[in-house]
């Protein structure tokens, strides 16, 4: 899995998580949009040593789902954390990379996009 990170011209910032394999199906997670999309969401990014995991965390449904060991650029990792200190919020989605170019998932067999608002990004460094 990958890491990804955007700042778009005026959106909010985005933050997602490219999926390989069976992952792909659109089932991992799906629960999350279409019972939960409108929840509060939060992630945790813990940086330890090289590996980089993430926790994406609703406090509302008691809700942990782990995206661990995820590839990364440090250098854009720590820009992005700087540049979205002032945001409301950050779109988080769980990507497809088809012919080298991402798309977000749609889950299955609603086929709805995969994408949350998340309300707080924290960064833990060991």
């Amino acid at each position: 899995m990958q890491l990804v990170l955007k700042l778009p011209a005026n959106k909010a910032p985005f933050i997602g998580v490219i999926l390989h394999g069976q992952e792909q199906s659109g089932l991992l997670n799906a629960d999350l949009i279409l019972k939960h999309q409108n929840k509060k969401y939060r992630i945790i990014i813990e940086h330890i040593h090289h590996v980089l995991n993430l926790r994406l965390i609703c406090d509302e449904i008691v809700s942990v789902r782990f995206y661990d060991h995820l590839e990364f650029d440090p250098e854009q990792l720590k820009s992005w954390l700087y540049v979205i200190k002032r945001a409301n919020y950050v779109n988080f989605s769980q990507l497809k990379l088809v012919n080298e170019k991402l798309s977000v998932l749609r889950t299955s067999p609603q086929n709805k996009l995969f994408v949350l608002k998340i309300y707080k990004v924290e960064y833990l460094k060991a």
